[in-house]
């Protein structure tokens, strides 16, 4: 499972924190963290992507990140299943003519 670069973590986090209307620093590790957790449970659910290159992936990590930080991270499947399967067909190699 690829992990994070560190130089893009606080690119995510800016863009995460201006999602959420989140001005405050004091959560920002905590923050870095649901951005960490998030990007390996969409990874686990679709394959692997890279953050910065694909934005719907991106965004399902942020949605993650939304739910789990108002303590509901479990109904995040059930609301974005659709959504984690498009990212898994787009991710496979099903399509390819190999």
């Amino acid at each position: 499972m690829r992990e994070l670069e560190k130089e893009f973590e606080h690119s995510l986090l800016d863009e995460l924190k201006d999602r959420l209307h989140i001005t405050m620093n004091d959560d920002d590790d905590n923050l870095l963290e649901l951005i960490r957790v998030g990007y390996q449970v969409i990874q686990m659910y679709c394959g692997e992507f890279d953050i910065i290159e694909n934005g719907f992936g991106k965004n399902l990590v942020f949605e993650y990140c939304r739910f789990a930080r108002n303590g509901v991270a479990e109904h995040f499947y059930d609301s974005y299943v659709q959504d984690l399967v498009v990212l898994g067909f787009e991710l496979s190699d099903l399509g390819d003519d190999e």
